[in-house]
């Protein structure tokens, strides 16, 4: 019961997600593209700005404790492509977890930097998926890299979900750093 609770739970988190970078998307383009203003979005772009040090904590602890929930507490085996990813996204926990308590801007750069290179892997590894083509070596007691242990809302896969954590990181690093 627990166990289907939490992936649900983690599983629409997800979806949420998926459309407030879908909302977002919406926002950038008409304050860039169309060039018209909204307090709307300028206050949500200063509230990202304000708390993005706690904003990018929260994500990547959950997305760290989601991932080590589902391979160490369900079971799920992990595939190469999964480590990779996984190599990109625990590392971001202990340099915001710093950067939280120091307020250093200076990691958001390194975050992006971090964040563009797993999103590739996640990027390659959704398609894949997608394709149903393998694309890694199966080491013994690992998963092959187009089983979809999970499917929510028939796109929610592993991949997807780390695609989903590196853009929102993505992206409050851009808001953060007013590039956006």
């Amino acid at each position: 019961m627990f166990n289907e609770i939490t992936s649900a739970v983690l599983e629409n988190g997800i979806f949420i997600v998926d459309i407030l970078i879908l909302l977002f998307l919406i926002a950038v383009f008409y304050k860039k593209v169309l060039k018209k203003e909204s307090a709307l979005v300028d206050d949500f772009f200063s509230f990202i700005r304000k708390y993005y040090f706690l904003l990018a904590f929260l994500v990547v602890l959950v997305a760290t404790l989601g991932s080590l929930f589902y391979s160490e507490i369900i079971g799920y085996p992990l595939c190469p492509l999964c480590w990779a990813q996984r190599i990109f996204i625990y590392p971001l926990v202990i340099i915001f977890g710093v950067a939280l308590y120091y307020k250093n801007p200076g990691v958001i750069k390194y975050s992006i930097a971090l964040s563009v290179f797993g999103l590739a892997i996640a990027i390659y590894h959704y398609i894949s998926q997608v394709l149903q083509t393998s694309v890694c070596d199966v080491a013994p007691g690992g998963a092959d890299c187009i089983v979809k242990y999970i499917n929510a809302y028939g796109y929610i896969t592993f991949p997807m979900m780390a695609i989903t954590i590196f853009m929102i990181i993505i992206i409050l690093g851009l808001i953060k750093l007013k590039k956006i």
